[in-house]
């Protein structure tokens, strides 16, 4: 469901930016491995090739409502992978602390989607799975990499795959993704520049 949702919203705003209206918002979609090791290697390579200004990661979880804007990656890693694999250590990176802050600010994020009539909410927890690992590597990756606009971590609901959950629907999700890479992307950019998004 995330993958299809970020698709859909790179495609929207790629379409608004070759017409010249709206803010220039590059969006290069990535897709990664559920794997240990692997999600957080990727993401290295991808941020070193496209050089963003931003990195804005989507993932599913149960229990959800809507859009949840996690706030803390915890230096921890748990249950098997989908291959089936557990992780090497119980923690992602053995000299680093136990959380890295996403660097967003949260609350105005989700007031930016209430005010769209979105659900939304905050976490200070994103797990002990591969996208607590993605958001700890990102996060991580700002100090290096020039992310600029920062990095964090966005949950959906899984159960869109089967249908609307609540009065959140599969278009609704596409135009709340839209607003938060807008928002973002625009929160510290020229707005005559074009800000690049991973």
């Amino acid at each position: 469901v995330s993958s299809d949702v970020v698709v859909a919203a790179a495609h929207r705003i790629s379409q608004r930016t070759a017409s010249g209206t709206g803010p220039k918002v590059e969006v290069t979609p990535l897709l990664l491995a559920t794997e240990w090791g692997v999600a957080a290697s990727e993401l290295a390579h991808a941020i070193e090739d496209t050089k963003p200004d931003a990195y804005i990661g989507f993932g599913v979880a149960k229990r959800i409502r809507g859009f949840v804007i996690e706030t803390l990656a915890r230096n921890a890693a748990k249950q098997r992978d989908a291959a089936a694999r557990t992780p090497e250590s119980s923690k992602l990176d053995i000299e680093k602390g136990r959380y890295r802050t996403a660097t967003w600010n949260a609350r105005h994020l989700v007031r930016h989607l209430r005010a769209r009539a979105l659900p939304a909410c905050r976490s200070l927890n994103a797990g002990s799975y591969l996208c607590n690992n993605v958001l700890f590597e990102a996060v991580t990756r700002t100090d290096v990499s020039g992310l600029h606009l920062g990095a964090g971590f966005v949950h959906l609901p899984a159960q869109l795959a089967d249908g609307p959950v609540g009065g959140l629907t599969f278009a609704h999700a596409v135009d709340g993704a839209v607003a938060l890479i807008d928002e973002i992307a625009l929160g510290r950019v020229n707005p005559h520049g074009t800000a690049r998004a991973l």
